[in-house]
């Protein structure tokens, strides 16, 4: 193993080079900071929301954006962009649009099911789902309709969501998992086989397989039945804070003791002792390049590349 220092401008870069993959870790202006998302556009800048605004990452300089700059609060949970190309960002006081030139404001008297967002995502309809902890609401065109327990939600709190090939929505709440077709609600509770009824994350992979993260496991759901992964499968933590997969359908999750990679047989784990900047890892991101993005609490973002 051989450690290099690079000098670039404000950047300031330090990679690990072994044969598990080259690490890098950014210099950044967030400092003790909270990195809830990392998205990537189609021109591969990263966009990131934190407990202290929105930042923009060009590969080479940052730009942050704030309640001086238009957003409803510095507080962001989630970004969604949309085949136009404009940001949705759901914060803890609504939900705002940005179109690379100015912000617009949606809030519960707009017609949210609640100002604070957990989440968000767009359609190839282009409908703007976002979960709140009042429920979920659906924005189509300028129309909006908001989903709750006397729908069919097993719980009005919705902290994740997803779409699988299907257009089936996939939903990760405080009571369980629930999916959607537009019509009819399926509700997974932890008599189904979850981990936990409390989700805090949900991700669909290539193959179809529903993963969701919880305080107490990772569970997947193959179709038929749901398998629970913990410590002593190998994960380093069983509260699991996000799932992503890569282009070889690994499966990767962040915990408080560090990010895991699943090849569908064993667990290998990665941490501030093998690479990391932080072993508390809030989200993982992966690019068209299969880098893998790690954002974290404490501010620290760090990329492996293979």
């Amino acid at each position: 193993m051989k450690r290099l220092f690079i000098f670039s401008g404000i950047l300031i870069s330090f990679l690990e080079l072994s044969a598990q993959g080259k690490w890098e870790t950014l210099a950044v202006p967030f400092k003790h900071s909270i990195i809830n998302t990392i998205v990537i556009d189609e021109q591969n800048n990263k966009w990131l929301g934190t407990d202290i605004g929105v930042f923009k990452y060009d590969n080479k300089n940052w730009k942050s954006f704030t309640m001086a700059n238009g957003l409803p609060n510095d507080a962001v949970e989630a970004i969604a962009i949309d085949s136009k190309g404009r940001k949705w960002f759901g914060t803890d006081n609504g939900l705002s649009m940005y179109n690379d030139t100015t912000f617009v404001n949606y809030k519960e008297s707009n017609g949210l099911a609640s100002n604070f967002i957990y989440c968000d995502l767009t359609d190839k309809d282009g409908n703007k789902w976002i979960g709140t902890d009042g429920g979920l609401s659906r924005l189509k065109d300028t129309s909006w309709t908001t989903y709750m327990t006397v729908d069919g939600l097993p719980d009005n709190a919705v902290e994740a969501i997803s779409i699988d090939s299907k257009g089936i929505i996939w939903l990760g709440t405080e009571n369980g998992v629930s999916q959607f077709d537009g019509t009819k609600w399926k509700n997974y509770s932890m008599k189904d086989g979850l981990a936990d009824k409390l989700i805090h994350c949900l991700h669909i992979d290539k193959s179809g397989n529903v993963w969701v993260g919880a305080p107490k496991g990772l569970s997947k759901f193959d179709g038929t039945k749901w398998t629970t992964f913990t410590t002593a499968n190998g994960l380093p933590k069983n509260y699991i804070n996000c799932i992503t997969s890569d282009s070889n359908g690994n499966i990767w999750v962040g915990t408080e003791s560090g990010a895991s990679m699943f090849d569908g047989k064993v667990w290998k784990t990665f941490n501030a002792t093998n690479g990391l900047s932080s072993n508390h890892v809030e989200c993982i991101t992966i690019d068209k390049s299969n880098v893998i993005w790690f954002g974290t609490k404490g501010g620290s973002v760090s990329k492996l590349t293979f």
